[in-house]
C-alpha cells in the first residue's frame, strides 16, 4: 500500500476528541484526536481514517507540541481575534472503547471568547451541544481500496487543534461531554463530504511550526494591550464621573476588572460623599447634597459630548440634545441675550450658588475630550510626529539651545594604575524659538437659539484639524524654505549642503530598479556622515522616506508592499524592521507641492534631527489650550451675540543637527 502527501491542510476532527472540566489551574484536558475514521456532516462515514500508528508518532516526534487553539476554523489564516490559548503535556491515552488518542491541556489566554461554549458544555445532556474539538493538519495519507476511507499513517505537521461545532471526529469532545453519550454509529452508504479542506500553498507547512510561536508571542500582547486598556477604560469613567480630587484619586488607585465594579464604586463614593454633606450642620447656605450636584453636572456633560459629535456619546434624553434647553438650564438666560439669571435656572444653580463660567467651562472639558478621541482620525496630517524628537522645557517659552557633542567616538586603553587622559570635547550648538499661534471662532446666538447641531458637532473635529495641519506645515516648511535647502545652520551653511554630505539632484527614478537605486545612495551617504570631530561615519541608516504624494504609488510599487498585488522580488510589509533592513518606511508629507522632490531621515530614537518643544513642557504632542468667553458685560457676547471660543496652540519647531537627514532637489 504506497502513500500519497496531499498539497492541502485537512481540517479534520477526530470522533473521540473532548476537552474536560478545568483543573485548580485552569486547565482543561482533552482528546485532540483519535484512533479510528471521521464522520461526515450527516454522521455518515467520512473520507479518512485516523490510525494508531499515526498518533503514536505524532506524540512520540512532539508534533502536539505547544498547539494554538482557536475558536471555530477561519476561512484563510487564523487572527488573533479568535484565538483562544494552547495545548500543552500531550500524550497517549486509550479511550473505553480501546482506541488509541492524543490527549493534551489547554492553557486558556482569553477566556472571554469560550466562556459561552464552556458554559453551554455544563448543561444537562439533553441541552448540551455538539461541541468538540479539530486539528488543521498536513497528512500522510496512504492510497485506499476501493470504497474505503484513506488512512493517515502520519503527519508533515499539525498546525493548531481549534474547538469546534460537530468535529468530523464523533470523540473529540471534552471529556465531560463525552462521559454522558457514546459516539454515534457511522451508517453505511452515506457519501462522505469533503467540505473541511481549505487549500493552502506549499509553501505554508515549512512555516507551520514557526507560526505557532509567533501566534503564541502575539497572544501575550493581547494579554498586555487588554490589560492597558482596561485600566484606560477605568481611568476615563472615574474622571468623566467629576468627584472630588481626593476621592478621585482613591478611585484611580484601584483595580477594576469590568465596567460594572468600576460604576459600583463611583456609586458608592457619591453615597459616601452624599452621606458626609447630610451630616453636616449647614446654617443659611442649604445647598444640594454634592451627589446630586455631581449628577447633574455629570447629565450635562454627557449630553454636551452628544452635542458636539462624539462619536462615543449615548443619545441623551429629548429635552437634553438640545444647547438652547442646556444654556437656559445652568445660567437663566431664556431669550440668549447673554445674561445670567440664577433665579431662571436649575435648582442646583441658585443653592449651590453656581457662576456663570460654570457651563461653558463644562463646553470646554467636553470640546478638549473630543478633541482627543479625533486625534486618532487625522491620518497622513500626524505623519510629523514619527521623525521629530519632542524635547522637554521649562515652560518659559525662552529660546531653546541644541548641543551636539563630539571627539567621543571611542574610549582608549588605561594601563594599570595609569591617570585617566583628558579629551577635548567638540561640540556644536543650535537654536530654535517658540511662536504663539491661534485663533477666535465664534457661536452665534442664532446657532444656540436654532440648536444647530451641524455646527456644534463639527467644531471640535475641525479645531483639531486646524491645530495638526498647522504643525504640519510647520515641519514640512524646514524642507522647502530657502528654495529647498532648509535654514541656515549655525556653521553658516545650510541644512542640506553638499559639505553636509546630505543634499543631491537625483530622482526617484522611472522603474522599480531605478527606485531601489537611488535609496541606496541615499542609505549609503547618511551612513558615511562623520561624527562630530573626528573622522569615523555615525553608521547610521535612513528609517524613513518622505515623499510628495505624487511618488507614493512608485515607492509602494518598487519596494514591494504587498498589498496591491504587484509583483516583486521582495518580501511583502512585516512588522520585524530592523537597521539593515534594505527597505525604508514610507511617509507622505502633504504640503509639499514639488511632485519630484524627497528626503529621508535616520529615527529620532537614534539621532536627534528634527525637534519640536510645547508651552505645555512634555514630550508628547498635546491638544492646544481652548477657552470660552462667558462675560455677558463685554467681549464679543455683548457687543455681537457670538460665544467666541479661543485656540491657542504655543510651539516650537527646529533642527538640531544635519547629521542622519537628507534631501534631494530633483532639477527640471
Amino acid at each position: 500500500m504506497s502513500e500519497a502527501e496531499p498539497q492541502a491542510a485537512e481540517r479534520l476532527a477526530s470522533a473521540a476528541a473532548t476537552i474536560g472540566a478545568p483543573d485548580d489551574r485552569g486547565r482543561r484536558r482533552a482528546v485532540l484526536v483519535a484512533e479510528g475514521p471521521i464522520r461526515n456532516m450527516a454522521d455518515g462515514l467520512g473520507q479518512y481514517t485516523f490510525t494508531a500508528t499515526a498518533l503514536q508518532r505524532a506524540v512520540g516526534d512532539g508534533k502536539f507540541n505547544n498547539l494554538a487553539c482557536f475558536l471555530d476554523h477561519t476561512a484563510g489564516s487564523p487572527t488573533m481575534r479568535d484565538y483562544v490559548g494552547v495545548w500543552t503535556e500531550p500524550r497517549l491515552e486509550s479511550l473505553p472503547g480501546g482506541q488509541t488518542a492524543a490527549t493534551a491541556e489547554l492553557v486558556i489566554h482569553n477566556p472571554t471568547l469560550v466562556e459561552h461554549v464552556f458554559a453551554a458544555l455544563a448543561e444537562a445532556p439533553e441541552l448540551r451541544p455538539d461541541v468538540g474539538v479539530s486539528i488543521v493538519c498536513y497528512p500522510t495519507v496512504a492510497k485506499p481500496a476501493a470504497g474505503a476511507p484513506q488512512a493517515i499513517t502520519g503527519f508533515q505537521s499539525i498546525q493548531s487543534a481549534d474547538i469546534v461545532f460537530k468535529p468530523a471526529v464523533p470523540a473529540a469532545r471534552f471529556f465531560q461531554a463525552a462521559a454522558a453519550a457514546e459516539a454515534p454509529p457511522f451508517p453505511t452508504g452515506e457519501a462522505p463530504m469533503n467540505d473541511l479542506i481549505t487549500p493552502i500553498p506549499d509553501a505554508a507547512a515549512v512555516e507551520a511550526e514557526d507560526s505557532v510561536l509567533k501566534l503564541q508571542a502575539e497572544a501575550e500582547q493581547l494579554g498586555q494591550w487588554i490589560a492597558a486598556t482596561r485600566a484606560t477604560m477605568a481611568t476615563s469613567m472615574i474622571r468623566d464621573a467629576r468627584l472630588p480630587a481626593k476621592v478621585t484619586d482613591r478611585l484611580l488607585a484601584g483595580v477594576y476588572a469590568t465596567p460594572e465594579e468600576v460604576q459600583a464604586a463611583i456609586d458608592l463614593a457619591r453615597e459616601e460623599i452624599a452621606e458626609a454633606v447630610g451630616a453636616q450642620a449647614v446654617i443659611n447656605t442649604p445647598k444640594p447634597a454634592a451627589a446630586v450636584v455631581s449628577d447633574e453636572f455629570s447629565r450635562t456633560e454627557e449630553a454636551l459630548r452628544y452635542i458636539f459629535g462624539s462619536r462615543e456619546a449615548k443619545t441623551p434624553p429629548p429635552n437634553m440634545r438640545s444647547l438652547r434647553q442646556l444654556w437656559v438650564n445652568w445660567t437663566g438666560d431664556s431669550h440668549i441675550l447673554g445674561e445670567f439669571n440664577a433665579d431662571n435656572a436649575l435648582g442646583i444653580v441658585k443653592a449651590a450658588a453656581i457662576t456663570p463660567a460654570a457651563l461653558p467651562n463644562m463646553m470646554v472639558r467636553t470640546i478638549q475630550a473630543i478633541m482627543q478621541e479625533e486625534t486618532g482620525n487625522l491620518g497622513a496630517r500626524r505623519w510629523f510626529e514619527k521623525v521629530v524628537d519632542v524635547v522637554p522645557n521649562d515652560g518659559t517659552m525662552r529660546d531653546l539651545e541644541f548641543r551636539q557633542f563630539g571627539n567621543l567616538g571611542t574610549l582608549p586603553i588605561v594601563p594599570d594604575g595609569a591617570p585617566y587622559q583628558e579629551t577635548t570635547i567638540t561640540d556644536a550648538k543650535e537654536s530654535a524659538s517658540f511662536a504663539k499661534r491661534g485663533q477666535m471662532v465664534g457661536i452665534t446666538r442664532n446657532a444656540i437659539l436654532q440648536d444647530d447641531l451641524g455646527l456644534t458637532s463639527e467644531l471640535p473635529r475641525k479645531l483639531v484639524q486646524a491645530a495638526w495641519n498647522t504643525r504640519s506645515a510647520s515641519v514640512a516648511n524646514i524642507f522647502t524654505m530657502n528654495s529647498g535647502v532648509g535654514p541656515t545652520m549655525a556653521d553658516t551653511k545650510a541644512l542640506f549642503h553638499a559639505d553636509h554630505g546630505n543634499l543631491a539632484t537625483t530622482a526617484l527614478g522611472a522603474t522599480d530598479a531605478d527606485v531601489q537605486t537611488s535609496w541606496e545612495a541615499a542609505r549609503q551617504q547618511i551612513y558615511d556622515q562623520a561624527e562630530l570631530g573626528t573622522t569615523k561615519p555615525m553608521a547610521m541608516y535612513p528609517y524613513w522616506l518622505l515623499l510628495p504624494p505624487e511618488l507614493l504609488y512608485k515607492a509602494r510599487k518598487a519596494f514591494g508592499y504587498g498589498e496591491l498585488g504587484y509583483p516583486t522580488a521582495h518580501e511583502p510589509l512585516r512588522m520585524d524592521f530592523d537597521e539593515y533592513d534594505m527597505r525604508p518606511r514610507i511617509l507622505v508629507v502633504p504640503e509639499w507641492l514639488d511632485a519630484t522632490d524627497w528626503a529621508f531621515m535616520v529615527r529620532p530614537e537614534i539621532h536627534r534631527t528634527l525637534v519640536m518643544a510645547y508651552q505645555q513642557g512634555g514630550r508628547n504632542h498635546p491638544l492646544p489650550s481652548i477657552w470660552f468667553a462667558a462675560d455677558q458685560n463685554g467681549g464679543l457676547l455683548f457687543t455681537n451675540d457670538v460665544l467666541p471660543i479661543k485656540i491657542r496652540d504655543e510651539f516650537m519647531v527646529g533642527v538640531a543637527s544635519w547629521r542622519g537627514i537628507g534631501k534631494r532637489n530633483v532639477t527640471g
